[in-house]
């Protein structure tokens, strides 16, 4: 007597024995999947589970690809916006200009304010890329190298308009003093700190820079 058909067989996957048992506890083949009609509509989504806790997935979009795991922890790949990310670093870049220039207002100049510029650039840049890359280290870089010199220029200004005032005892505008300062440097021979001033500042932040760069590197080695 053949067993099998007695009470019929489910070609789904769900086998019923004589006696009307359901073998195999109703296995559900593939999540879902119909493997009759439906192989060529292909879902974006794709999910395993291996063990009582790993969980792992990805979801795929035109832009970008997200990737996540419960269990272990994996790279996420984040939608990067470079253009916002390149204005997020002059931002910074010009707040540290002002920190620059404000300090040497006080008649001060540190490289420590150098590595500042450089960190509010990378600062900026990550918050608005979405993540901090090598294109962000060279953006922020370039911005540092470059604010520093308005920023010095700035700062001197502000000490021969201080200066001026209080020598001549009349009303010179920091405006005006900045106009003639190539003159006023040539006078009171300022040139030569000036210069010692923006080799100091470049000397730090370029340390920086490859400190960063460095690390940029080896983060996505590892990510890799």
């Amino acid at each position: 007597m053949d067993y099998n058909n007695m009470n019929g067989t489910n070609n789904a996957g769900n086998v019923n024995n004589a006696d009307g048992m359901n073998n195999g506890n109703n296995m559900n083949n593939g999540n879902n999947m119909n493997n009759g009609n439906n192989a060529g509509n292909m879902d974006s989504r794709y999910s395993f589970q291996s063990g009582a806790d790993a969980f792992a997935g990805y979801t795929t979009g035109s832009n970008y690809t997200t990737y996540a795991n419960s269990g272990v922890s994996s790279p996420v790949i984040k939608e990067k916006h470079r253009g916002l990310g390149i204005l997020g670093a002059l931002g910074g870049a010009l707040l540290g200009g002002l920190i620059w220039t404000g300090i040497g207002c006080l008649g001060f100049i540190s490289g420590w304010i150098a590595i500042l510029i450089f960190v509010l650039a990378q600062a900026g840049y990550k918050k608005l890329n979405g993540e901090q890359d090598i294109v962000g280290v060279v953006v922020s870089l370039v911005f540092g190298l470059l604010i520093i010199i308005p920023a010095t220029y700035a700062s001197y200004g502000f000490s021969l308009w201080k200066s001026l005032n209080e020598e001549f005892g009349r009303g010179f505008s920091y405006f005006e003093v900045l106009a003639d300062m190539p003159l006023y440097m040539e006078r009171y021979g300022l040139w030569g700190n000036f210069i010692k001033n923006l080799v100091m500042g470049y000397l730090f932040t370029g340390v920086a820079a490859i400190y960063a760069g460095a690390a940029a590197l080896t983060g996505r080695k590892k990510a890799r």
